[in-house]
């Protein structure tokens, strides 16, 4: 790049763009949700049978990630409403 080519306007905009990127690291989601100790042991159950290949506990472990998904995906609009 030649210094002829320099746009100190570009410069603004690569700076809001880095700004963005670094408040999108910076801030986040937290999730908190409760599960009976009875169902977590179902649930880590069914993911160790689900990682074994047993497809019924595949299903369910994926309906449980769809909950979390869904959960998350709410947060996120919600945000993106607010801003």
């Amino acid at each position: 790049m030649n210094i002829e080519d320099f746009d100190p306007e570009a410069m603004d905009e690569m700076s809001a763009r880095l700004d963005a990127v670094a408040r999108g690291e910076a801030e986040g989601y937290e999730l908190i949700f409760y599960i009976s100790e009875n169902d977590a042991t179902d649930l880590l159950n069914s993911f160790d049978d689900a990682f074994r290949g047993d497809p019924k506990a595949q299903t369910k472990c994926w309906g449980e990630f769809m909950k979390i998904i869904t959960r998350l995906r709410e947060a996120v609009d919600n945000d993106i409403t607010d801003h």
